[in-house]
């Protein structure tokens, strides 16, 4: 054993930066400091949020497998996620964070877990179920807009009647009322996941004889190993050193 996978702490690191620096841009709007809505929807932007989204999601889907105790690591990211969504409905209750990444997450270790265990031993299906489940990804890509197909490229609708209710907002079928300012259905984000997950069982230990997988980049190295806490922390951060700049510009 070599230790831990540096490689996999820098990609980690890297989205988190990236991530802080766009939510970043989006406070600065907030406060009317130099940012514009006009840019936060644009193409570039676009790209560059769903850019931050795969990784994220992708990496710890990859990641499950080095995870113990995955029931209580689950649970964990969960009450991170519930947290979140109870502090801004009391803060931002217009912008509330309902469904977050954090509770796709933790939804999706706990799915896992039974899943893992289930296919323990049968590696000959690890190749087809990543083919699958990114197939998946794209095929459902564009549920909470009620269509079959991802992005621009559409294969037919989801029945109307689905999109009724918060359980239903949770699987993907978002219902016409609903409002989030951080939304990550189950589908399709879970087939991402699930793609991540498949790919380190392809794998199977043999990252162990790639020196790539030993090899970071030191800066991004430490967010990388706590992006948790950071993620939960760094909004709150951001908003303070913004709305003091905001005073101080007037």
């Amino acid at each position: 054993m070599k230790g831990r996978l540096r490689l996999i702490d820098t990609l980690r690191g890297i989205t988190i930066v990236s991530m802080i620096a766009f939510h970043a841009c989006w406070d600065m709007m907030w406060f009317n400091l130099g940012v514009t809505e006009k840019f936060l929807y644009s193409r570039p932007a676009y790209i560059w949020q769903q850019s931050i989204c795969w990784s994220f999601i992708l990496i710890s889907g990859f990641c499950f497998s080095y995870g113990h105790k995955n029931v209580i690591r689950g649970l964990y990211v969960l009450g991170g996620g519930i947290l979140i969504t109870a502090i801004t409905l009391f803060v931002i209750p217009d912008a509330a964070d309902i469904f977050g990444v954090l509770f796709l997450l933790g939804s999706s270790i706990l799915l896992t877990v039974p899943i893992d265990r289930a296919l323990s031993g049968k590696d000959k299906l690890y190749p087809v179920l990543f083919v699958v489940s990114l197939i998946l990804f794209f095929v459902t890509r564009n549920v909470n807009i009620g269509t079959f197909g991802f992005e621009g490229l559409s294969f037919g609708h989801f029945p109307e009647s689905l999109y009724h209710g918060y359980f239903m907002t949770y699987l993907g079928f978002k219902d016409p009322g609903f409002v989030s300012s951080d939304y990550f259905s189950l589908i399709p984000w879970f087939f991402l996941f699930e793609t991540g997950y498949f790919a380190n069982k392809m794998l199977k230990g043999k990252e162990k004889n790639i020196p790539a997988f030993y090899k970071g980049i030191r800066p991004f190295e430490l967010p990388g190993r706590h992006s948790f806490i950071i993620y939960m922390l760094h909004q709150v951060v951001l908003y303070g050193v913004f709305y003091l700049i905001s005073l101080v510009a007037g």
